[in-house]
C-alpha cells in the first residue's frame, strides 16, 4: 500500500500496478479490505489516473476507449451498483460526466447511432442509475423535440429509423409519448389522396404498425387511415377495357394494415358500385368478347388480397360482375345495382 502511495505521488503509478496491489491485498486480506475501506482508497488513487487517460476524450467518436481499464478497477473498487460506490463515483466522475457533456452539446436525435453506441458499449460497465440519467437527461428531451419538429413528408431520414433505434434502451412504454405525437404528425400527412404519393405514404406509415400498441393502432388506422383510402377510391375512374391505372392498386398496397372487414366495407361503399356500373356500360356499348371481358374481370380481382377474397362482401360483387359477362354473352338482359338494365 504505502509503495502505490509512493509512486501515486511520484507520477510513476500505473493503472496496472495499481490494480494488481489492491488486488493481491484483498486476496490476502478481505474482511480487512472491506472493513478499512480500502476500495474507497483505491478510487483516490486510480481517479487522477483515469483522468488523466480521459483527457481530451470524445466519447461519442471514441466510444470504446478506457473501457477495459475502467472494467479491471471493478474488483478492486466496492461496487453495490449504485452511483454512490466507489465504483460508481468514480465512472460518474471520468466517464458519465464527459458523456453527458458531449451529448447534450453535440448529439443530435436524427443521427442515434453515436449516443446509442456509446450506451450500448459502456452498458454493463455503468451503474444504472448512470444510464438512466443519460437517457432522462439527453436522450429522451432531444428525441421528444425531434419528433415534435418532424415534417414526416419531407425529411430525408423516416422517423422510425430514429425512433425506433431507442426500443432496446428505453422499452416501448417509455416511448409511448413520442408515439402520441407521431401518430398526430402521420394522421396530418394523411390528408389529399395523391395516387402517385400513395407508395410513399404507405412506406412513412408501416414501420409504425408493430411499434404502436394493438389499441393504439386500431384507433390510428380508424381516424386517419381508413378516411385517406376512402378519398382514393372516391378518385378513382374505372374505365374498361382499361385495367386500373395505378390508383386501386396504390389502395390495395394498404390492405396489409387496415383489417380485412374493414377495407372490404370501404370496397362496397366507394368502389363496387362504379365498377359494376362501369362493367354494365361497357357490356353494352362496346359489346367486347367474353374473352375481352372476363380477362378484365381476373385482372382486378388479382388485385385483391387472398384475405378480402374470403370476404362476402367482396366475393358476392366479383362473382356478380362474372354472371354479368355470362348473361350478356349469352344475349340476356343486364341488370346494375338499382335495378337499371341495358339490353344486349
Amino acid at each position: 500500500m504505502k509503495r502505490v502511495q509512493m509512486q501515486s505521488a511520484s507520477g510513476t503509478l500505473t493503472t496496472g500496478e495499481l490494480v494488481r496491489e489492491f488486488a493481491a491485498l484483498k486476496e490476502r486480506c478481505p474482511r480487512e479490505y472491506t472493513a478499512y475501506r480500502l476500495g474507497h482508497a483505491a478510487r483516490a488513487i486510480a481517479a487522477p489516473l483515469l483522468r488523466a487517460a480521459f483527457q481530451r476524450w470524445e466519447p461519442l467518436e471514441d466510444p470504446s476507449r478506457g473501457l477495459e481499464t475502467v472494467t479491471t478497477l471493478r474488483d478492486i473498487l466496492s461496487d453495490d451498483g449504485s452511483a454512490a460506490s466507489p465504483y460508481g463515483a468514480l465512472v460518474d466522475d471520468v466517464v458519465v460526466g464527459p458523456a453527458l457533456a458531449s451529448a447534450a452539446e453535440t448529439w443530435e436525435a436524427r443521427n442515434p447511432e453515436p449516443m446509442a453506441r456509446f450506451l450500448e458499449t459502456w452498458g454493463d460497465a455503468l451503474p444504472l442509475s448512470a444510464v438512466q440519467r443519460l437517457l432522462e437527461q439527453v436522450v429522451v428531451p432531444k428525441l421528444s423535440a425531434a419528433v415534435e419538429s418532424w415534417e414526416p413528408r419531407w425529411e430525408p431520414v423516416p422517423c422510425h429509423v430514429w425512433v425506433q433505434r431507442w426500443i432496446p434502451l428505453l422499452g416501448r412504454r417509455r416511448l409511448e409519448p413520442l408515439y402520441v405525437t407521431v401518430q398526430r404528425k402521420l394522421g396530418k400527412a394523411l390528408v389529399g389522396w395523391h395516387a402517385a404519393r400513395a407508395c410513399a405514404d404507405y412506406g412513412m406509415v408501416l414501420p409504425w404498425k408493430e411499434a404502436f400498441r394493438a389499441e393504439a393502432w386500431e384507433e390510428f388506422v380508424g381516424r386517419h387511415v381508413v378516411p385517406y383510402l376512402r378519398q382514393g377510391l372516391r378518385a378513382l375512374h374505372v374505365t374498361p377495357p382499361k385495367q386500373d391505372d395505378g390508383g386501386f392498386a396504390g389502395v390495395m398496397r394498404w390492405a396489409s394494415v387496415v383489417p380485412a372487414q374493414d377495407m372490404a366495407q370501404l370496397l362496397e361503399e366507394e368502389f363496387f358500385g362504379k365498377w359494376q356500373d362501369a362493367l354494365c356500360r361497357w357490356l353494352w356499348a362496346a359489346k367486347p368478347t367474353a374473352g375481352e371481358a372476363v380477362a378484365w374481370h381476373e385482372g382486378w380481382k388479382r388485385l385483391l388480397t387472398p384475405e378480402l377474397l374470403a370476404e362476402e362482401r367482396v366475393m358476392v360483387p366479383i362473382e356478380a360482375g362474372l354472371q354479368k359477362i355470362s348473361r350478356a354473352a349469352q344475349g340476356l338482359q343486364i341488370y346494375r345495382r338499382g335495378g337499371w338494365q341495358w339490353k344486349q
